[in-house]
């Protein structure tokens, strides 16, 4: 029986209903055959004693005139009869008196035999005969019957068409059977099988089914809810009559919102999902409806909104309180600059060595605070920025910046490689920023190199996606320290080897981050960098 628990419902039913009507047939089989070989043999018991009685009635005058010749003539005649084989006369000392027998069939034996015999096929009868109640002879007679394996054989024939009959009447009695008996089985399972609120309503919106799950989200059971309008256990029973009625018209609603009210007063939210269901004729019998809880999932999407709201608020007064910042610090440190200049000029005769290089260290810090200030004001500015998306030639624009690179540095051999037809969508303003970052960055960093390298084009990513790259053959840097690459104000070389403020990659990444793509950098030390970044089409 283990073996049928991973079976098919059909298939079990078919096994069932086959193997009943297997030993039903095979039962049928044993008792026909057995009645009809009992019948038979009883039959050819009584016909062939009735022979031997006529015979035996017939052989009284041979037997007693001692004649031999009519004894065998009278015995002649059995020969018409094919069943026959063979037949006997005995005297009353037990002397064979005539006999017949048919070629190549056993004589009869020697010695009287009695009874009735049945053995190997053949049937011998044994009849006395009497005259004035005196035993003056007997009679034996043998027949051929037909074998019980024959008649087995002939039977089996019978038997196999109606097994190979009732297999023909079993499989569509199992598929009846399955649709009767495991269509609502598996129906219920599969409404007892869903965690959310289920449940199949009539074309009067009465309830007539529900799962364990309505119950509980609606705190009443099951043989209680089964018959009521099913609008009721809503807040709003006019809105949930709309979204059923929406189902009858459109043939099903998706995330209808609605709300469920527990007979102890907790409001669920849900979303509602139903389509109608039909009958073969194509006629609508109801609905199934589903309801997902979605509370939780409401709760945390208020919470998300706040905490958004807060966060935006949060961001506008610091962009806010940095360009205010920002730009306020700009005025000391150019007055600061400024006098330090005139200082330099004006009072030159009165001022040492010394005193000349503490101005001119000052100026430097100034104006080095100013780059800063700018840099700060650029990152406050790239957040604030209103974007319009646009198809950008990238190909073009990276050339005419390597362009003005070369001219503003014509002492350098640099030589580039651009791969052509780079096309992107996003905000002209913010790319030309990040491309001017990366190709600058490039350009300052192969700065050392006797011919420096700068490739611009596009490979796969992970068999699918799409990224750009700018490589060069530069300073490149140790992947150690790739997670402070995007970092503001981060720096991986000494400004004395290579001049900057940190905040070029910053500003590459929030420029991406704003398009909602992704960037990232590789490098080895000595031997170069690439930047590689990727947009949504």
């Amino acid at each position: 029986m283990r073996a049928l628990t991973d079976l098919r419902i059909r298939t079990k039913l078919s096994i069932i209903i086959g193997l009943t009507c297997l030993i039903a047939l095979l039962m049928a089989f044993v008792v026909i055959v057995g009645y009809d070989n009992y019948t038979y043999q009883t039959q050819k018991q009584k016909e062939l004693s009735a022979q031997a009685e006529i015979l035996a009635s017939g052989m009284i005058a041979p037997l007693e005139f001692d004649d031999h010749e009519a004894a065998t003539e009278y015995l002649k005649p059995l020969s018409t009869n094919p069943q026959i084989l063979s037949a006997a006369v005995y005297a009353a000392e037990g002397a064979i008196f005539a006999s017949y027998s048919k070629s190549n069939s056993p004589p009869a034996p020697n010695a009287i035999p009695t009874g009735i015999k049945i053995h190997n096929g053949l049937l011998s009868v044994s009849a006395p005969v009497i005259q004035n109640r005196n035993v003056v002879g007997s009679v034996y007679v043998q027949e051929s019957i037909e074998p019980l394996t024959q008649r087995i054989v002939r039977y089996g024939g019978v038997f196999i068409m109606a097994i190979i009959i009732s297999l023909f009447i079993t499989l569509p009695i199992a598929l009846r059977l399955h649709y009767a008996i495991a269509n609502p089985v598996y129906a219920r399972s599969l409404i007892e099988a869903s965690l959310d609120p289920f449940i199949t309503i009539n074309p009067q919106g009465i309830i007539t089914d529900v799962n364990s799950a309505t119950s509980q989200v609606t705190g009443v059971s099951r043989e209680k809810l089964i018959g009521t309008d099913f609008s009721t256990y809503f807040t709003e029973p006019d809105k949930a009559r709309d979204s059923y009625r929406q189902v009858f018209n459109e043939g099903s609603v998706t995330d209808f919102p609605l709300t469920i009210r527990h007979t102890d007063g907790v409001m669920v939210d849900v979303l509602y999902n139903a389509s109608v269901y039909k009958d073969e004729h194509g006629k609508v019998l109801g609905v199934f409806a589903a309801a997902r809880d979605v509370t939780a999932q409401k709760t945390a999407e208020r919470e998300i909104h706040k905490r958004t709201a807060e966060l935006q608020v949060a961001n506008k007064e610091l962009e806010a309180f940095s360009y205010s910042v920002s730009h306020d610090l700009r005025a000391p440190l150019r007055a600061i600059d400024g006098f330090s200049q005139a200082l330099l000029e004006d009072c030159a005769g009165q001022l040492d060595q010394q005193g000349r290089g503490y101005l001119d260290r000052v100026r430097a810090a100034s104006q080095r605070m100013g780059i800063l200030i700018d840099d700060m004001l650029e990152l406050a500015r790239i957040s604030r920025i209103e974007m319009q998306h646009t198809l950008l030639d990238l190909s073009t624009m990276a050339n005419d910046i390597l362009l003005e690179l070369a001219r503003n540095d014509d002492q350098r051999k640099v030589e580039w490689h651009i791969q052509p037809e780079l096309y992107i969508k996003g905000d002209p303003r913010l790319i030309r920023v990040m491309m001017d970052n990366l190709l600058g960055n490039a350009w300052k960093y192969t700065s050392k190199q006797s011919m420096a390298r700068i490739e611009v084009g596009k490979s796969v990513h992970h068999e699918s996606d799409i990224e750009y790259f700018v490589k060069d053959n530069g300073a490149g840097f140790d992947m150690a320290y790739s997670e402070k690459l995007f970092g503001a104000f981060q720096r991986l070389h000494a400004v004395t080897e290579f001049p900057g403020t940190g905040v070029g990659l910053a500003i590459v990444q929030r420029i991406i981050h704003r398009h909602g793509g992704e960037v990232r950098g590789e490098g080895v030390p000595g031997q170069g960098a690439a930047f590689y970044f990727s947009l949504p089409d």
